[in-house]
């Protein structure tokens, strides 16, 4: 994966040849505003790629989390919402 930085002045003048640079490819364009990053941009397979395994994360996590939670007795919760 390539990564390249870039002001947004040169963003704006090179649009296209930056859309075409990270369009189907894994190369990452960090776009800076007064030298500071701003946003960054990626390929959009790559994108819904990252938000899946972001996801299955935040899954992992849970099922780890509910791991360590208390059980008890089904016949008690109903119990208590009576």
């Amino acid at each position: 994966m390539s990564t390249q930085i870039m002001p947004v002045s040169d963003l704006r003048h090179k649009t296209r040849e930056v859309i075409n640079a990270v369009y189907g490819k894994a190369d990452v364009i960090y776009i800076t505003r007064h030298g500071r990053p701003a946003v960054v941009l990626v390929d959009y397979a790559r994108y819904e790629q990252l938000l899946a395994q972001l996801e299955d994360h935040s899954d992992q996590a849970s099922l780890e989390a509910a791991q360590t939670e208390p059980v008890r007795p089904y016949e008690d919760f109903l119990a208590e919402r009576e």
